[in-house]
């Protein structure tokens, strides 16, 4: 589909606290402050060792987890997480995939038969976790590898973009995680949400969440939950946007 104003959710402009507001039918949370995540923010996460990354990405990835599976997967639809380095994204999915999707499993499975949410389970049988991110190298660590192959390719991003059918285990890519690609010309209008984990600024950032502002029936708005502390660069990069349109007006 074309960039096309009809294409887009249309713009709103409705504050509720600093920290958690919408602007252009883009909603944004920020986790650091509601949350009171223990971790630095911004650009102090260049100083974050590889084992410190290990315990971020499983902080993160637990919280964002609780909201996906809360409050986007029941409504069938998909994410995208946007980190700052390949072995980040690599460990998202790890994570995601092998520990976290079994776990919300179990947990729906253990409920009585009159409590269990059938469609979620539907859902969470066939979720899958893909990183589209490039190669590192010829020293290119064998799980990065393995990581990198499952998640390239047309097929990827095209069932990505399909509703979940619980016949059709293809479609069970629900989350894709990045690092600095399909961040822009990608379309999936079934992409509510980006958690994101890493600094984006000015073009770049609303190239970012335009992928989560397309329109799809039953979609009401795009979703940004933010990790790493951009909810600042997205206030300013609206800012200059607004101020574009205005000149053009």
């Amino acid at each position: 589909m074309p960039d096309t104003e009809e294409s887009y959710l249309k713009p709103i402009e409705t504050v509720n606290h600093p920290s958690h507001y919408n602007k252009g039918k883009i909603e944004v949370i920020d986790f650091i402050e509601d949350q009171n995540l223990n971790f630095a923010r911004g650009n102090a996460i260049k100083y974050i060792t590889r084992a410190g990354l290990k315990d971020r990405v499983k902080e993160i990835a637990n919280k964002m987890m609780e909201h996906y599976v809360s409050d986007v997967l029941p409504n069938g639809f998909k994410a995208m997480v946007v980190v700052s380095s390949i072995l980040a994204a690599v460990r998202y999915k790890v994570y995601i995939e092998r520990e976290l999707i079994p776990q919300y499993l179990a947990k729906e499975e253990e409920k009585p038969e009159g409590e269990r949410d059938e469609d979620l389970l539907a859902k969470l049988r066939i979720l899958k976790v893909r990183a589209v991110v490039s190669s590192c190298g010829n020293n290119e660590p064998e799980y990065i590898t393995k990581a990198r192959k499952e998640g390239a390719g047309k097929a990827v991003t095209d069932a990505f973009k399909k509703d979940f059918n619980p016949e059709d285990e293809s479609t069970g890519i629900g989350i894709l995680c990045v690092c600095d690609r399909l961040l822009t010309g990608f379309d999936a209008p079934i992409a509510q949400v980006l958690y994101m984990d890493k600094n984006l600024r000015e073009h770049d950032l609303l190239q970012a969440i335009a992928r989560v502002n397309r329109t799809k029936k039953g979609k009401t708005h795009g979703l940004v939950v933010d990790y790493f502390g951009i909810t600042k660069n997205l206030t300013r990069a609206l800012g200059i946007y607004t101020d574009v349109e205005k000149k053009e007006a």
